[in-house]
């Protein structure tokens, strides 16, 4: 077995963090996220139906939404305790979950029509090497012409996060995330303290615990996206911007949450044929 490496402590931040994850990310609405993606794809001639890779696909919200959507799904994330939460979710016999390194995906993957990210697990890569290594990865596993739609935090999000202090609250355990960020264009962190209480309320013996997880993201700038997918064999072909009011195409770095990349491989990679259905399809360029 191809062994996983760590990453500035993200598969412990994660493995930390899988038991309330679900919580600390509720409001983040994947039913919508995932109406987007496939919007998004059908404009690039892919249906569903075909072989995808959901990567950081962390408690599978996004890769158990995409199988329900038709699409044969592989999910794939580093820490094995969100994936071991992923696995206890109703209907995850229908994707398969491997926990891999984005950076060295173990073999035997794909050839898969569709790559995938949702969430911020390029941002977890600490610099150009690391996200260069990452789309050379996914290159190697999209089958000839597949598509990889992914997303990228912007420099306005992180400028917005800077003194964010956010609680989510339930029965017998409390989130709070806070903010930080030094300098937009440089990343951020997000610190999330969980605590939960033990023993019935009021009750003799009650107490809350704390469990403490730092999750530190990176800056990639639109133009080092595009040069280092080029170099990795994908082409750039769209960018979309993601606020609250929706897509937007070509997007704004400043105003906008996400920045939304469509890419298509360009060369015939380790696979050598042509996906199902050829999904270089009629999609806009």
């Amino acid at each position: 077995m191809q062994q996983v490496r760590d990453s500035d402590g993200v598969r412990d931040a994660y493995d930390r963090s899988a038991a309330f994850y679900d919580q600390v990310t509720q409001a983040d609405d994947y039913d919508r996220w995932v109406a987007l993606y496939l919007e998004l794809l059908r404009e690039h001639g892919v249906t569903p139906g075909g072989r995808l890779a959901d990567l950081g696909c962390g408690t599978g919200k996004g890769a158990l939404r995409l199988a329900g959507h038709g699409f044969e799904v592989t999910g794939i994330d580093l820490s094995p305790r969100m994936l071991d939460v992923a696995r206890g979710k109703r209907g995850a016999g229908r994707v398969r979950f491997v926990q891999g390194d984005l950076r060295c995906l173990p073999e035997g993957l794909g050839p898969f029509e569709v790559a995938v990210t949702m969430g911020e697990p390029l941002n977890h890569l600490r610099d150009e090497d690391e996200l260069a290594a990452a789309f050379a990865q996914v290159a190697r596993v999209l089958a000839p012409g597949g598509l990889f739609l992914f997303d990228v935090n912007t420099a306005g999000f992180y400028r917005r996060l800077a003194g964010v202090r956010h609680v989510v609250e339930d029965e017998g355990s409390l989130v709070l995330h806070r903010g930080f960020a030094a300098h937009e264009r440089e990343g951020a962190e997000l610190r999330v303290d969980h605590f939960r209480r033990e023993g019935s309320e009021g009750g003799d013996g009650a107490r809350w615990t704390r469990t403490h997880v730092l999750y530190s993201w990176a800056y990639f700038a639109p133009a080092t996206v595009e040069r280092l997918l080029a170099a990795a064999g994908l082409a750039q072909v769209a960018a979309y911007g993601l606020d609250a009011g929706g897509l937007r195409p070509g997007g704004d770095e400043c105003d906008d949450r996400k920045r939304l990349v469509v890419a298509r491989s360009e060369h015939p990679g380790r696979h050598g044929a042509r996906p199902r259905g050829d999904v270089r399809g009629t999609g806009r360029r």
